[in-house]
């Protein structure tokens, strides 16, 4: 129930991790609270509840749920890419366009998905609180493009010269982007640059 309103990919993963294993209770008139280094925390009846990502070595993402600050279980999980993500960066690398990951994960999961696109380590931040990636967005002095998912991106789609928010996800999320993706493939992303460079063709011919 602490992350039973959550859009997040692991928030769902672990409601219906519960839910198959019948411990998801429900009923409770009850928030948690988003802590700004990932993860969220809960007080029921003089109990402190606690879920948080662990910095690990591995490239899955790990979760530790507490209790008074005590551990009770870990989950770990491993990312998949949306659909077209690799094609995507191809589009963008072979127009040679610079592409970076911000992320808030932890470097190791973060380093994982590089390589799966087709990215250099250094093209990925790990890390990241949610006002860190717009700052890194600011402070790149050049047009861009943020695309993101999640409550955490929020700042950054706002702070980019344009922003994609991919339906379905945190609310937050779709109000500070100046489009939504109506699809949860990037392929149409990839689209829109291949489409636009032949639009610049026809102009200039």
């Amino acid at each position: 129930w602490m992350e039973k309103d959550d859009a997040h990919p692991v928030a769902r993963a672990l409601c219906e991790y519960a839910e198959q294993s019948g411990s998801l209770k429900t009923g409770f008139a009850v928030a948690s609270t988003r802590l700004t280094s990932g993860g969220r925390e809960l007080s029921l009846d003089g109990t402190r509840y606690s879920l948080h990502p662990l910095a690990t070595s591995s490239d899955l993402l790990e979760v530790e749920f507490t209790v008074n600050g005590e551990r009770v279980a870990n989950f770990c999980f491993q990312d998949q890419l949306r659909d077209g993500a690799k094609e995507l960066v191809s589009t963008l690398r072979h127009q040679e366009l610079s592409v970076i990951v911000l992320s808030g994960d932890q470097p190791a999961p973060v380093a994982a998905t590089l390589k799966d696109v087709g990215l250099e380590k250094e093209s990925g931040i790990a890390s990241l609180l949610p006002n860190e990636k717009a700052l890194r967005i600011v402070r790149c002095q050049t047009p861009s493009l943020m695309i993101g998912d999640g409550a955490n991106d929020a700042e950054a789609l706002h702070a980019a010269t344009a922003s994609i928010a991919v339906r379905g996800e945190f609310a937050q999320c779709l109000e500070a982007a100046d489009a939504v993706l109506l699809a949860t493939s990037l392929r149409p992303v990839a689209g829109i640059f291949t489409i636009a460079k032949r639009l610049r063709l026809a102009l200039v011919f």
